[in-house]
C-alpha cells in the first residue's frame, strides 16, 4: 500500500509539472506587456480661403430707357467700340477691356482700398453696398485681378510675399490657377486676410465678385505613435522600444497631438525611431 502511494504521489507530481510545463507560453503571453508597431504618416492639408475679386472696373453710364445694347456681354471691345444706341445717341467704349451688362455694386472697390487689410475690414468690404447708380454695364480693364480672403493662420503662415501659390477655384467645372502672394495680415480668431494677384483666366471668373477656393498646404510627414506609449521625464518625451527582448528609452520629438495618438518627427539617425519599431503601450 505505501509503494502504490508513493508511486499515484510521483505521477501526481509529474502531471503537476507538465502542466506548469505546458502552461509556461501561456503565462508569457499573458504577462508580456502590450506592444505596437510604429507607423509612417503622411498628409497634406487642403485649406479653404473665402473671399472677393477685385478688378479695374469702369462702369458705363447709361443713356437711359430704351437704350439697345450693341456689344454682347463678355466680349472684349476696344475703346470707341460701340456699347449700345439710343435714337441718334451713341454709347461708347470709354477704354479697352471686357463688357459685361451685369453690375453688382461693388465696381467701386479698388486695389488701394486693400493696403493693410485685416480680416475685419475685409468683411467689411464684402458687405459694403453703394447706392445702385444708372448704368448700361461696366468694363474690365487689364488682364490683372485680385483675390482679398480670409484664410486659416496655419495656411497664411506657410505664405511668402511675392511666392507663388497654386489655387482651385470651386467653380462649375473647377478651376486650377496660379496666385502671387501680395499681402498677409496678422492673425484675428485664427484667421487672416490675404491678397493674392493672378492674371489668368480672367474671363471665366468676370462675372464673379465671392470666390471660394482650395489650397494644398505643406505636406506633414512623421512617424505615429498611440499616446498611452509616451512619457516624459526632464529631457522630453520618449517611448519603450524593443530592442533584443529589452526596453530601450527612445526620445522622440512630438509634432502634434491627437486624441489617441501623437506624431512625432522622423530621425534618419540610427539610434532614432523609425517607422515598423516596436514599442511598448505600457512602460515596464
Amino acid at each position: 500500500m505505501q509503494q502504490i502511494s508513493m508511486n499515484s504521489m510521483v505521477v501526481c507530481l509529474l502531471f503537476i509539472g507538465l502542466l506548469l510545463y505546458l502552461s509556461a507560453p501561456v503565462f508569457r503571453i499573458l504577462s508580456a506587456p502590450k506592444t505596437a508597431v510604429v507607423l509612417p504618416y503622411s498628409e497634406q492639408p487642403v485649406y479653404t480661403l473665402q473671399g472677393i475679386l477685385i478688378r479695374e472696373e469702369l462702369l458705363i453710364p447709361s443713356l437711359g430707357i430704351g437704350t439697345v445694347s450693341v456689344a454682347e456681354s463678355g466680349q472684349t471691345v476696344a475703346a470707341g467700340a460701340l456699347i449700345a444706341v439710343k435714337g441718334t445717341e451713341t454709347l461708347l467704349a470709354p477704354a479697352p477691356g471686357l463688357y459685361l451688362r451685369e453690375t453688382d455694386g461693388l465696381e467701386h472697390l479698388t486695389a488701394d482700398m486693400l493696403s493693410a487689410l485685416t480680416p475685419q475690414s475685409l468683411m467689411q468690404l464684402r458687405e459694403s453696398r453703394p447706392a445702385a447708380a444708372d448704368n448700361h454695364g461696366k468694363l474690365i480693364c487689364g488682364n490683372e485681378w485680385l483675390f482679398a480672403a480670409l484664410a486659416d493662420a496655419e495656411y497664411a503662415e506657410q505664405l511668402q510675399i511675392n511666392r507663388s501659390v497654386s489655387l482651385t477655384a470651386q467653380t462649375q467645372p473647377s478651376l486650377s490657377f496660379t496666385a502671387t502672394v501680395m499681402q498677409v495680415s496678422s492673425a484675428e480668431n485664427g484667421k487672416c486676410a490675404v491678397v493674392l494677384r493672378c492674371i489668368d483666366h480672367l474671363h471665366h471668373i468676370a462675372h464673379l465678385r465671392q470666390l471660394t477656393v482650395t489650397a494644398a498646404g505643406t505636406p506633414v510627414q512623421g512617424l505615429r505613435v498611440p499616446a498611452e506609449a509616451v512619457y516624459a521625464d526632464e529631457h522630453g518625451s520618449f517611448v519603450y522600444r524593443c530592442s533584443a527582448s529589452e526596453a530601450e528609452q527612445c526620445y522622440v520629438t512630438i509634432v502634434s497631438e491627437e486624441t489617441d495618438w501623437f506624431l512625432v518627427s522622423q530621425d534618419r539617425s540610427a539610434h532614432a525611431l523609425h517607422a515598423g519599431d516596436t514599442i511598448i503601450l505600457k512602460a515596464p
